[in-house]
């Protein structure tokens, strides 16, 4: 049962009245009539790039902790469009979603569900109309039950045979709704059991999918048996019917950011199995922002910590708070490329090691071109400090280098020392470092870079400009440098008790960071199992055959440079920009898989 939070909502925005081409009555009549015409919002229909949704975790945004029941249209609209305008629809959080409170009090006469008119004056079509005009996808709420968590009408009937569940996946069609979300309180049946109420999600899912075979389905069947026996079968039942479902309870003020935040984690860690593309473990949404913007009121460091733990679990991202109240360094966080390529990865993670003394946890898997790894303190009253091998981490290689997601930092050590306030996280992509000839040495920051030809000269100029501007983006809180006898003298990662960052030693590489590509469209994005399931026998060969070959050999010491490219560890700890070597765009290909991946 869901847990609902009255939500801190500040200065509403003035509903602007528009006309209304029709009433509410006679929109339905309209929209229900045989062989009528729909309405505009159901003309939207997804393009190629968009058929994928759902294949990811759904990224965007929830009206919920922000508005509770009393969203209204202007206010939606304009949560919209500042998704658009602050850059996160671009990063990927293109998906706006009404959830419990749009409906009227009662059904229509015919039985259909129809809208609040008073807070939506035009009318969800029409809203859903302006969703997708800003190149957003919309989605809905209603539940299994005969009524919402806010008793108001839900898509079941008295008994199992008398809902509305074929009906209102129809109007949602007509609509124009790209997500459903079922919640799973209020009104069930007389004697309802595990087994009859997962007979009804599903039956409610088929039912969205014969009206809109693209439809996204959210659904909250685990709640009914949360931390009950039954719970795992729900998930798993939920798998194969579902996009997505909910594995833990609502959040609530009440609870403290690293209690919410490590409870959640837990109770997804074992669920792994499930998660796949196109079927994903939900955590509830983000909820960053001031107490002004809803009652939670987390710091930075907590709301970075949520946005690490839901992207290693592969959750889907779902903002839920006034987004035009957020500061820069939080949509900073939201937008960052490696914590948005580690939730996209298509896999949850699967894998963890807990340290001797059962306060840090590691989880990691392969996301963002290397093995992305959560350091979570479990203890969450005291810092904690541990040692971590790479072979820990699943990584064979005596050396490696770590990316800090947070701190835009790279250090390259052989094993990693981490101290982590209470309840707090880190998160970094680790790459091994080929051992090559010890007689390659590394150009450390600041060396003047080897002479190029113009046509290399332009590339450096202009990803030096992306990189930049990337790092811009990216850029937290600034923090004094030091520490590096320290690190030294662990031979890596060094964190000062209580502190948030892993600082980087000499010769780190503070510009380095991961190969993304967040420009593309995120449904354009397939998952590397899913990408590599498409390649031939003989493409599989041949990254064999060249895995097996010297790095070294293929690639002279004197071809090797260090400038403000996006560069991959190399041998000896050197960088490489794979752009300069390949001698044609299919050896680049596999010289940048052969470096990139580790070596399990």
């Amino acid at each position: 049962m869901r847990i609902r939070i009255a939500a801190a909502v500040g200065s509403l925005i003035t509903a602007v009245t528009v006309a209304v081409a029709m009433t509410t009555s006679a929109a339905h009549a309209a929209l229900n009539a045989p062989g009528a015409a729909r309405p505009s919002g159901a003309a939207h229909a997804l393009d190629a790039a968009s058929s994928a949704f759902g294949q990811l975790p759904v990224m965007g945004y929830n009206t919920w902790y922000q508005f509770g029941a009393g969203a209204t249209q202007s206010e939606v609209l304009a949560q919209a469009d500042y998704l658009v305008s602050s850059g996160l629809a671009a990063a990927g959080y293109d998906t706006v979603n009404l959830d419990d409170g749009w409906t009227a009090t009662s059904r229509t006469s015919d039985g259909s569900l129809t809208w609040n008119t008073t807070r939506y004056p035009n009318g969800i079509p029409w809203l859903a109309s302006q969703i997708h005009a800003l190149g957003l996808k919309f989605g809905i709420y209603e539940a299994i039950g005969t009524r919402t968590c806010q008793g108001l009408p839900g898509s079941g009937g008295t008994t199992a045979a008398g809902n509305h569940y074929a009906q209102d996946a129809r109007t949602f069609a007509d609509w124009g709704v790209d997500f459903v979300k079922i919640d799973e309180c209020g009104g069930l049946p007389s004697g309802t059991t595990l087994a009859s109420l997962t007979s009804s999600f599903e039956e409610y899912g088929a039912d969205l999918r014969a009206a809109n075979p693209n439809v996204v389905y959210s659904e909250e069947l685990p709640i009914y048996v949360m931390g009950q026996p039954g719970f795992t079968q729900s998930v798993q039942s939920s798998s194969t019917f579902a996009n997505m479902w909910r594995v833990a309870y609502d959040e609530s003020p009440a609870d403290s950011a690293s209690d919410t935040i490590l409870g959640h984690l837990a109770s997804d860690l074992p669920l792994y199995s499930y998660a796949r593309p196109g079927h994903w473990n939900d955590l509830d949404m983000l909820v960053p922002g001031t107490v002004s913007a809803h009652p939670f009121g987390w710091s930075l460091a907590d709301e970075e910590s949520q946005l690490s733990v839901w992207a290693e679990e592969a959750s889907p991202l779902l903002i839920s708070t006034d987004l035009t109240t957020l500061t820069p360094d939080e949509l900073a966080a939201l937008k960052n490329p490696n914590i948005i390529a580690i939730d996209q990865s298509g896999s949850q993670a699967s894998k963890s090691v807990t340290s001797a003394d059962g306060n840090i946890e590691a989880v990691f898997k392969q996301a963002d071109g290397g093995t992305a790894v959560l350091f979570a303190n479990l203890n969450t009253t005291a810092s904690s400090t541990e040692d971590f091998t790479l072979s820990q981490l699943g990584i064979s290689a005596p050396e490696a280098t770590g990316y800090n997601v947070w701190k835009n930092e790279t250090t390259t050590f052989s094993g990693i020392h981490i101290t982590l306030p209470p309840g707090g996280t880190e998160t970094m992509v680790i790459k091994p470092v080929s051992l090559c000839s010890s007689a390659s040495t590394p150009i450390e920051p600041g060396n003047a870079r080897p002479q190029h030809n113009a046509e290399t000269e332009k590339h450096s100029a202009e990803t030096e400009a992306h990189d930049h501007a990337g790092r811009v983006a990216g850029r937290r809180r600034d923090r004094p440098d030091g520490g590096n006898a320290r690190e030294r003298e662990h031979g890596g990662h060094h964190r000062e008790p209580g502190g948030k960052g892993l600082r980087h030693g000499d010769g780190a590489d503070p510009a380095q960071r991961p190969d993304t590509d967040l420009r593309r469209s995120r449904d354009d994005r397939r998952p590397p199992a899913l990408a590599e399931l498409e390649r031939d026998e003989g493409e599989r060969d041949l990254d064999r055959f060249l895995a097996g070959r010297s790095h070294c050999q293929r690639h002279p010491e004197g071809s090797h440079h260090r400038g403000h490219h996006p560069v991959r560890p190399s041998c000896s700890g050197q960088r490489e920009d794979p752009v300069h070597h390949a001698d044609d765009a299919r050896d680049r290909y596999h010289t940048e898989r052969v470096q990139a991946e580790p070596v399990f």
